[in-house]
């Protein structure tokens, strides 16, 4: 058996990419063995997709089966977003669609030990102290939520901002007093989720699962804005 010369090529952690790569306006084809984005011009810009972790496609964006056949080989994920990334309405898997990533994290939000542990590991994360002992998920959910609204009442202090709550209006939606913060809040909210929330895709986690509903905050997949 001759011996190989050359070691086989894998991809490259996720470490040691460019996060994202936002693309609009362009054809994603494979030419010459190039990943390339061809403007309504013809200009051909080549794109190193095996260095990126994520392509953001936004709106006037199109892509060959052969550019989604390459991206998926070297594990690059292709996630099809709205205008300025307000949106997330579709994304692609890499890697062969593994499912043993996904599967570990379904036993570890079916076991409530575990559950438990992953949702205090989170919050010592999150806020850089431990959790307090001898809580459950619950008590934990509401903790967090009371330190976060906490937060909001001190930064909206430091900058002179009124600030009520995160809800939008005080009454019913036709009638009652707007809080401009609490809308601009959730606006926010809904343009800085997709980032994080394609960090577990691109690992092959189920963000919803991961980020939402099974461990810390109750929140439905419409949250992505």
């Amino acid at each position: 058996m001759a011996e190989q010369i050359l070691p086989t090529l894998k991809p490259l952690p996720i470490k040691d990419r460019v996060s994202v790569v936002y693309v609009e306006r362009g054809n994603l084809d494979v030419l010459d063995g190039a990943f390339v984005v061809v403007d309504k011009t013809g200009v051909r810009t080549h794109l190193p997709v095996g260095g990126v972790a994520c392509l953001m496609l936004e709106p006037g964006t199109r892509v060959s089966h052969a550019a989604v056949v390459l991206a998926a080989r070297v594990g690059c994920l292709l996630v099809w977003i709205g205008e300025a990334g307000v949106r997330m309405y579709a994304v692609g898997q890499p890697g062969g669609a593994r499912a043993d990533r996904l599967l570990y994290q379904a036993k570890l939000a079916l076991d409530d030990t575990t559950r438990l542990k992953v949702v205090r590991k989170m919050y010592a994360l999150r806020f850089r102290e431990e959790p307090p002992e001898r809580r459950s998920v619950e008590q934990l959910r509401g903790i967090e939520g009371v330190r976060v609204r906490k937060m909001y009442e001190l930064l909206a202090r430091q900058h002179g901002v009124t600030w009520k709550a995160r809800n939008i209006r005080s009454g019913p939606a036709a009638t009652g007093t707007v809080f401009p913060a609490g809308a601009g809040m959730n606006r926010e909210f809904a343009v800085l989720v997709l980032t994080p929330a394609s960090v577990p895709r691109r690992r092959g986690d189920e963000p919803e699962e991961w980020l939402c509903r099974e461990f810390v905050a109750e929140c439905s997949p419409q949250a992505r804005g």
